[in-house]
């Protein structure tokens, strides 16, 4: 990787001006002084600085010893170059790609061995996400104390992910070549050749219920270089912290002994979820749905992962962003000119304070370009521009670069998203709706005031067994679960904005279908009132534990339905009318929506006599 020298002696004094010098912006913004600037605009032209003075947005502050020890400023962001190879499902990897399979064994169990105070090992880059370190930037640019830099319940959200992953496969990808160079003969040629084809796979959640085999296995078979065949501690099952972190975060990463038994049961009500991706018009709109559907999945598989801090150390988060970050690009690539729009910064990060506005120019911290220039959304606005860093997915091939990727990436989205148009709901008596290819679709939108909120909670919804009498009574089976809406939160308290409302929404169309109810309002809204109810859980570290609704005093669930079309031209996008909100199925219910309260989805519909 280019490495940005930087003269020690000019580091020395800009270090010891600055800390004469550098002040705190204004409006929660980084390091912030014209000297400061001016200096760092003066680097030589190998340090990657250009000569010019930059916003207090956009600091050059990183001139400062690394605590790898080397006398380097940063190490840009450029992926893999040379070949843009194609993203795939793990398991597919496993199966047809042997030789790049086994490489990406052996890449991660090296990564995972290195020294954790280089800034590129695994464990300082699991710890930009959520630990409270600067990570090559001085400790003086950190704006909120006790944040990572991950942008969370924001609109940077999908943007800002997609460089970490870019960086995370950047250094997993230099490590197999590292090892590759250590076989010999023809297994050298096979595993460097391998090494072309190696990305970072992703887990298709959407596709497949239940989590990777892979990351299931405590040990698993691999080819090293010297021992052949050999029997490994598998590096996608867990991470063993180094001897210096046991203390504060255990031997290992673990997760909840039921997410895979969890994930299953839930998998009808996710598809549906991502199905309804593709029909929503505004980019913050799809951000803000597809981080909810991210979070349930972080707190789902639980543990570590159900965390921000230390999700990342847990490999199986990579896996999981990675399908995150293909369905950013699906979304780029079926809605060309649909960009990410400004907004108000909800929570505050490392690098990022409040009060403040998440924009285009935002910088993505602590992500930066060769030219020194951090990162921002409007590097990652487009699908194409992930062939910039060396890699595409099955659904936004670079083979269709200079053809129609808009009408590839619609096909490949309905022909993977798209329910059954051939099934009862929906022909005309139970659909809701006249059209042959459109249908009613019903959700629980649940939403949450997040400030003061410590730790990830779990809002279960069942259809079945419901105790009007003693709700705490109602039968919590299998059978009745419906699907969850996840807060995806910090183990601490946050710095927020007032007025940080969370909206989570939770199909409810499988498990109606399922249970043969017909879609029209005057069988749906009767069936939910009578059998919808919900609970709620605080995750733990290994178990949930069911609290009362009443701990959660800002939650209000609301029931809504949508008019969904699918065409049957699977060139077009579905669509989807405006929501209407049905105050029957949660009235006089703890936590829901009463009548004369204000529908925080849609408009109010009429009145269901029930």
């Amino acid at each position: 990787m280019e490495r940005h020298q930087v003269s020690i002696k000019f580091v020395s004094l800009c270090i010891l001006i600055l800390s004469f010098s550098s002040v705190r912006a204004v409006n929660g913004g980084p390091l912030n002084s014209y000297l400061s600037k001016r200096l760092l605009a003066c680097a030589t032209p190998e340090s990657g600085y250009r000569d010019v003075l930059y916003p207090s947005t956009n600091p050059k502050t990183a001139l400062t010893k690394r605590l790898d020890g080397r006398n380097t400023s940063f190490d840009p962001i450029i992926g893999v170059q040379g070949k843009i190879v194609e993203r795939r499902p793990v398991g597919v990897l496993q199966k047809d790609y042997p030789d790049v399979f086994n490489m990406l064994l052996l890449a991660m169990e090296a990564f995972q061995s290195e020294d954790e105070n280089d800034d590129l090992s695994y464990n300082r880059i699991a710890g930009i996400h959520g630990m409270p370190n600067p990570w090559q930037y001085p400790p003086e640019a950190t704006v909120t104390p006790g944040e990572g830099y991950c942008t969370h319940n924001s609109v940077l959200f999908g943007t800002w992910h997609r460089p970490y992953l870019v960086l995370f496969e950047q250094v997993l990808h230099k490590t197999a070549v590292k090892v590759a160079q250590q076989f010999n003969g023809t297994d050298a040629v096979k595993y460097k050749a391998a090494c072309n084809e190696l990305r970072l796979p992703y887990w298709d959640w959407n596709a497949q219920a239940g989590m990777p085999d892979v990351t299931q296995q405590s040990f698993i078979t691999v080819v090293k270089p010297l021992t052949g065949l050999t029997r490994i501690s598998n590096p996608f099952y867990n991470y063993r912290y180094p001897a210096s972190q046991v203390a504060d975060y255990g031997v290992s990463t673990n997760r909840s002994p039921s997410a895979n038994e969890d994930l299953q049961d839930s998998f009808d009500s996710l598809k549906s979820a991502v199905t309804s991706l593709s029909s929503i018009p505004r980019f913050n709109t799809f951000s803000d749905a597809l981080e909810s559907i991210h979070g349930w999945i972080h707190v789902t598989v639980g543990g570590d992962m159900a965390g921000f801090a230390k999700s990342p150390f847990d490999p199986i988060f990579w896996l999981h962003h990675c399908n995150v970050d293909r369905l950013v690009a699906i979304y780029q690539a079926s809605h060309p000119g649909v960009y990410m729009t400004s907004r108000a910064r909800v929570w505050g990060t490392l690098a990022l304070g409040l009060p403040g506005v998440d924009s285009p120019s935002t910088p993505l911290f602590p992500f930066r370009h060769p030219s020194g220039e951090e990162w921002t959304s409007e590097d990652v606005k487009t699908e194409r521009s992930i062939f910039k860093y060396g890699y595409a997915y099955p659904e936004v091939p670079v083979t269709e670069i200079d053809g129609d990727l808009r009408t590839f990436s619609i096909e490949q989205t309905r022909l993977l998203f798209d329910p059954d148009t051939n099934g009862t709901s929906f022909n005309g008596a139970d659909s809701g709706v006249s059209a042959p290819t459109a249908r009613l679709e019903w959700n629980c939108n649940v939403q949450i005031d997040s400030q003061g909120l410590v730790g990830s909670h779990v809002v279960n919804f069942y259809l079945g067994g419901y105790d009007k009498a003693s709700p705490e009574n109602s039968k919590k089976s299998k059978d009745n679960y419906v699907g969850s809406a996840a807060i995806f939160s910090s183990s601490h308290i946050m710095k927020r904005r007032s007025g940080s409302l969370h909206n989570v929404t939770v199909p409810l169309t499988p498990k109606l279908v399922e249970r043969h109810v017909a879609l029209r309002p005057d069988k749906s809204v009767p069936k939910l009132a009578d059998q919808l109810y919900w609970t709620l859980e605080k995750v733990g570290l290994t178990k949930n534990q069911e609290v009362p609704l009443t701990d959660l005093a800002s939650l209000k669930v609301a029931v809504f339905s949508t008019v969904a079309d699918y065409p049957e031209d699977k060139t077009k996008l579905p669509v989807t009318a405006n929501p209407l909100t049905y105050y029957g199925p949660t009235e006089g219910k703890e936590g829901g929506l009463q009548p004369g309260e204000a529908p925080p989805v849609g408009k109010e519909g009429p009145v269901v006599i029930h």
